[in-house]
Order: structure tokens, then sequence, then C-alpha cells
């Protein structure tokens, strides 16, 4: 299943397959256009972002100031992946011994570097909470992924859901709880929210389909998808009890993100959505967006930050996008 994970991963980025739509996508909301070149990927509720642009990361303050930076120990590139409310910023870089290692870029611009011990495949940090607790997954040797909890003392826990399996977290809350995806011994792929002491419950969306944790909010409700025949939204809420939700007329539906108010964006179709709290969807692309729209992070105002794809010929040009309601 290594190689469907990876695939996933890949697929909220730069996915370029085409589908078939039977709804109609506007471009509605106010969109604000990053340059050409740039990738998306968080925003807080200040309204900063970052992401890459080629092989630097950036921080876009909300007044449209655009600074690149990259990790003194970048070799072949930085990419900043999640910022929070102070705006540091956690992510990686690829350094000389061909591996990625984690940073954490503080509001003046200081880095610290890590990395996990025994992380012979590197370490890929994939959110940091406004504490400054960080959490990611890593690669051992066997190129197992196991997932880490970096504390802001620089502390590193790392953790697996089960023995011999693979872990990888992909967010977490204020609070400290952490939510991901952990991967069978049968190669079945399920969710799990690690508490801040260390207890992991997994979980499945009921219908026995394979089962992505992406998005945590402060209130401890998760999202992300399943498959069975297609893929599906839910919200599980703290409390455990599901909510499943597709995008009318569509079998692709993938949440990435759900902030306090209950609000869910993610990819349905290579196009985005947003999820209200009282369950209105709206489909949504980014003006000029030819081969896909695919959002990746939503702050507690509703914007929601993610990139999107024009093709001319062979060539595909990114775009950073931020959708303010």
């Amino acid at each position: 299943m290594a190689n469907s994970w990876n695939g996933k991963l890949c697929c909220l980025c730069i996915a370029l397959v085409p589908f078939g739509l039977a709804w109609p996508v506007e471009a509605n909301g106010t969109f604000t256009i990053l340059p050409a070149g740039t990738l998306a990927y968080s925003i807080n509720d200040n309204g900063a972002v970052t992401g890459q642009s080629d092989s630097s990361g950036f921080l876009r303050t909300p007044d449209g100031t655009i600074t690149s930076f990259r990790a003194p120990g970048d070799v072949l590139g930085t990419v900043g992946v999640s910022i929070n409310a102070d705006d540091a910023i956690a992510g990686h870089y690829i350094g000389a011994d061909g591996l990625a290692h984690g940073f954490v870029r503080s509001p003046d611009g200081t880095f610290t570097e890590f990395a996990v011990k025994r992380a012979a495949g590197g370490t890929y940090p994939q959110c940091i909470t406004a504490p400054g607790v960080v959490v990611g997954y890593y690669f051992d040797a066997a190129r197992l992924a196991h997932g880490f909890v970096r504390a802001p003392d620089g502390a590193i826990t790392a953790f697996s859901v089960r023995h011999k399996t693979e872990t990888r977290a992909m967010c977490a809350n204020d609070a400290g709880e952490a939510v991901g995806t952990w991967t069978d011994r049968s190669g079945a792929l399920h969710g799990f929210v690690r508490d801040p002491q260390g207890a992991i419950t997994p979980f499945d969306a009921p219908g026995n389909g394979y089962t992505w944790g992406f998005g945590i909010n402060n209130q401890g409700d998760v999202t992300g998808y399943y498959e069975t025949v297609g893929e599906h939204g839910y919200i599980r809420l703290s409390d455990g009890t599901f909510t499943l939700f597709d995008v009318p007329g569509s079998q692709a539906t993938e949440p990435v993100a759900i902030n306090s108010s209950g609000e869910t964006a993610g990819i349905v179709s290579r196009n985005g959505f947003i999820r209200e709290p009282d369950g209105t969807i709206t489909p949504f692309k980014a003006p000029g967006a030819n081969s896909g729209t695919y959002p990746a992070g939503i702050n507690s105002s509703g914007a929601i930050v993610g990139t999107f794809y024009v093709r001319s010929g062979n060539r595909y040009t990114p775009y950073g996008f931020i959708r303010t309601p």
C-alpha cells in the first residue's frame, strides 16, 4: 500500500487526471492569486500563508509582502508546510545527504533544524500548532513511515499505531491532539487520533472502506475521507460520532482540512469545495484554472488556501491562491 499512499499525497497537489463533472463549478468567493510557480499549503487566522516557490519556501503576510527563504542546510530545496498563529513555520529541506530534514522558522526568520534520530529515510513535518508543537512523519531504514511529535523545547517523540506498520501524523490542534493515517499489515488504511499523553485511538469510517485522516480542529473534530467505490468525505466529532457526505454528483470527495467553526475544505474531482456546518456544500475553482484547483488549508474565518494549475500545451504552471468568503 505504500505506492497507494504516495499517490494520494501527490494527488493533493498535482493530480491531473480528468474527471467528468455533473454539477456547476464557479469561481465564487474572492480570490487572491499568488505568483506563477507558487504552491500554497497553509494559512493562519491572521491570513499569513506559507508554501513553496520554485526551490524556496515563502511567507506571505496579509499585506501581500512575500518573503522567500531557504533553510541553512538546504541543498536541493526548502518547503514551508504549515504556519501557526505567530507566523512560525514548519517544513522540510533537502540536505547534502539527499534526505529531508525538518525545520522550524521563527517569526524573526531564525531557523531551528531537526531530524528524527531513526529517520534513515527523511523527516517530514506536516503541522505546527499555536504552542509550537510540530507533528509529522519520518521513514526508517526499511522505508516504513512512523509518526513523530516535536515539543516546543525540541524533544521528539516517535510513535506508531501498531508494531511493524506504517503511521503518518498529518495535523494537530492547539491542545496537542494529532490526527493521521496508519497502514496495517494487510495494507488496509485506518485513521487515528493521538492525545497529548500519547494514547492512540484508531478509527474507521462506517462502511469498512480505507480511511484517511487529514485535519483536526481545536474541538477535536476530525475530517478526511474513506474509500469504497470512489472517495467519500466524513467528519468525526470528538465523541466518535460520524457524519458522512459527498459533493452531489461526484464520487471523488476528499476533505483535507477543518476549522474551529466546523467548515471543511477539500478536493472534488479536481476542483475545490467548502462544506458549511449545516451541510451546505459549495464547489469552486480558481479563476483561470484549467487543470485543477486543490485546496490545502482553511482558517477560522473560512479563508481557503491552495494551488491551481494552468495548462499550456504540455506545460503545467502552478499558482497559489487564497479564497475568502
